[in-house]
């Protein structure tokens, strides 16, 4: 162990770990596929928010917490303005539409 290098000692390792191709594509499928039943259940919950009516408890389209919905347009627990909390609103629509996505994926 001693005397060999920190990449020789990697390589000796991941020897072992060959990854199949066919294996590979099947992960990244099953993936997809579950961030679109995803992005399905945040769009359902976004519309099931946009229906419910002022005072009703609502579930954030994005994150699923439950909130009040206290404004006709309510449908996420937090749009970013605080500096405490996540920003909900953003997230929900940099991963629900496709060129927002995209874009994000830049920054």
């Amino acid at each position: 162990m001693y005397g060999r290098s920190e990449g020789d000692a990697l390589n000796d390792w991941l020897s072992g770990c060959e990854v199949d191709e066919e294996d590979f594509q099947e992960r990244q499928e099953r993936k997809a596929s579950g961030m679109a039943a995803t992005r399905e259940q945040m769009r359902n919950r976004y519309k099931a928010a946009k229906a419910a009516a002022v005072g009703a408890v609502i579930q954030c389209a994005f994150c699923g917490k439950q909130t009040v919905k206290t404004t006709y347009h309510k449908a996420f627990c937090s749009n970013g303005r605080t500096r405490k909390g996540g920003n909900c609103k953003d997230r929900y629509w940099n991963s629900v539409d496709r060129k927002r996505r995209e874009r994000a994926r830049q920054w």
